[in-house]
């Protein structure tokens, strides 16, 4: 049995270094400003992958998505992870 290869392929430095940037924006930030920090920084990626990325991490509610852009909301406080998985969405 052969599993399935995704469409794109993004390696564990790529997922943290957007996990850094998004930690240090502290607000709402475009995918733009995410590609043109991680350009700044050491060779950055593509959008595709920056995709990939972003599921990954929204996936695992480590994120959300709005009209003003991405943002970070893990948080490593069991309690609170209860509340959001338990919680009312608003």
């Amino acid at each position: 049995m052969q599993l399935e290869k995704p469409a794109v392929d993004v390696n564990l430095h790529t997922v943290e270094r957007i996990e850094a940037i998004l930690r240090d924006a502290g607000e709402p930030v475009s995918r733009n400003y995410i590609l043109a920090k991680l350009k700044e920084t050491s060779g950055g990626t593509n959008s595709p992958r920056l995709n990939r990325a972003l599921q990954y991490l929204y996936d695992h509610r480590m994120i959300v998505e709005g009209s003003k852009g991405v943002q970070w909301t893990y948080s490593g406080n069991a309690r609170m992870r209860r509340a959001a998985e338990l919680g009312r969405p608003v």
